[in-house]
């Protein structure tokens, strides 16, 4: 977890999000060392967002085990991951709807 204190948003700096979510199915495999979360969720652009923005997905201390768009599998030149954030450039998503 994060130490630093939680920084104020100003409305003034909100921006729409670039994706909206329809649907989020999550199936929780509960382990005392680990458990694992899937998560099936579709997204779509945003009209309001930047026309082919990146997706990016926020997560403390989270190990990625695999990702896939639409069924395909993702391979690590596909997306950025760091300790809190799962980056998918705009140039890897697929068209308007997804």
């Amino acid at each position: 977890m994060t130490d630093a204190a939680p920084q104020p948003i100003h409305l003034s700096e909100y921006r729409p999000p670039n994706h909206l979510v329809d649907e989020v199915a999550l199936t929780f495999r509960l382990d005392p060392k680990a458990t694992r979360v899937r998560a099936r969720i579709a997204f779509r652009a945003n009209p309001d967002g930047v026309d082919g923005a990146d997706l990016t997905l926020d997560g403390e201390d989270l190990k990625l085990i695999s990702a896939t768009i639409d069924g395909t599998p993702l391979d690590a030149a596909q997306y950025v991951q760091t300790t809190t954030s799962l980056t998918v450039p705009g140039a890897h998503l697929p068209g308007p709807a997804f």
